[in-house]
This record gives structure tokens, C-alpha cells and sequence, in this order.
């Protein structure tokens, strides 16, 4: 896959670059940051109208707040409250947590749905179409994906997006390579087919080739 969007969390300090670090594949990834003053760009064809989305908070708000001039305030106060939603999962930010996982905290917002919370913040219909552009890529769905799942993506991007410079496959390759060397094994090209339940646990999986693998843990 050489399609990739952008990938959040790589700038200096961020958790995919901690992650990466730790792995030891951070020297061999190749992206570039996307521009200062375009993170994205989105078309709507209903209005024939670009919307241009800038880096980092302040290039956020600014750029979206030219386009909706009336919204400015509502759009910080959106922002401060998707990061402080994403600041209260210490997964997110790899800080070690006493609570499951470190997933879940005591939030109003926390599992409010995404649409829900972003409503809360504007009432101008194409505005909150434009804050919620990300949920196509990951699966985001009206009325069920809760407000920490827009709120930990939207935060990736907001702090600082990357591209990958020729391809995100070099980030496979990394990651497989790490396996391997760590005692694993890929299997390329081994679709799951079936899954096994008994008793809400796993017995087994089994790919498109007929291999039937039994783990401790499935992902």
C-alpha cells in the first residue's frame, strides 16, 4: 500500500515517534511534514468550496475561522476540547495508568458520540461537516463512534501531520522487519478467512491458504 494518508504523531516527542524510537526504525523512516499552513485540503462539492486546513492549534483555528468568520470562538473552544479529551487518555500518551488499559477516563465528552460533541460547539451545518472529514478514514459512524476516538485522531493531526516519502510500505517493512529480528514470523499474503469462537474466546484462526494458527492473544 503506497496510498496512505498522512501519518500524526511523528514530529520530535510525539508517540509514534516514541514508539518508533524504542523499535529502533526512526532513522529509517522517510516522511516530510505536510505544509505550515495546509495540513489538508478539502473540497465540498455541494458548494464548490474548498476548505484548507493549517498545522497546529493556532493554524487551525485561524485557517478554518477565515472561511468561517462568526465561528472563531467556537472553534477554540473545540479544539482546546478535543485535546483536552485526548490529554485524559494515557495510552494516547503512553503514561503508565491504573485504569483499564489507560482508555477510559471520567469525561462528560468522553463517550458522548463524535457527531454529538462536535455539535455541541456550532450550530453552521458545514462546519461541522469540516471538523468531522477524518471519520471516513476511520470508520467513523454518526450517532456511535464515541468523541475520544475523533478527539485522539483529530489530535494527531492537529499537533503535526507527516507524509511518507515514497510510499507508507516502508513502514511495513520496518515493523515486519522488527518481528523477525525479535524471534516473529510474517505471513505475507495470508488473509484471516475464519475465526473460530467458542465461548466468546478464540480456539483458532484460519487463513485463505489453510493454515490454522492457535495463539495466547489475537489482534
Amino acid at each position: 500500500d503506497t496510498g496512505m494518508h498522512v501519518l500524526g504523531g511523528l514530529q520530535p516527542g510525539g508517540n509514534i515517534w516514541k514508539i518508533c524510537r524504542y523499535l529502533g526504525i526512526l532513522d529509517g523512516i522517510k516522511v516530510r511534514d505536510v505544509d505550515e499552513d495546509c495540513t489538508d485540503c478539502l473540497y465540498f462539492s455541494e458548494d464548490k468550496t474548498y476548505y484548507t486546513i493549517g498545522k497546529g492549534r493556532e493554524g487551525f483555528i485561524d485557517t478554518l475561522a477565515k472561511q468561517f468568520p462568526k465561528e472563531r470562538d467556537n472553534l477554540e473552544r473545540y479544539v482546546d476540547a478535543v485535546l483536552a479529551i485526548a490529554d485524559q487518555v494515557d495510552l494516547f500518551n503512553l503514561r503508565p495508568s491504573n485504569g483499564q488499559m489507560g482508555l477510559f477516563a471520567e469525561s462528560n465528552d468522553f463517550l458522548m458520540s463524535a457527531d454529538a460533541f462536535i455539535a455541541k460547539f456550532t450550530s453552521d451545518t458545514r462546519l461541522r461537516s469540516v471538523l468531522a472529514y477524518m471519520n471516513p478514514l476511520y470508520g467513523g459512524r454518526a450517532n456511535v463512534t464515541p468523541a475520544y476516538i475523533h478527539a485522539i485522531i483529530s489530535t494527531l493531526y492537529i499537533r503535526g501531520a507527516s507524509r511518507f516519502v515514497g510510499g507508507s510500505v516502508q513502514f511495513a517493512y520496518l515493523l515486519a522487519n522488527v518481528i523477525r529480528k525479535n524471534g516473529g514470523n510474517v505471513l505475507a499474503n495470508e488473509g484471516v478467512e475464519w475465526i473460530e469462537v467458542h465461548d466468546r474466546k478464540v480456539d483458532y484462526v484460519r487463513t485463505k491458504s489453510g493454515k490454522q494458527l492457535s495463539a495466547d492473544y489475537y489482534i
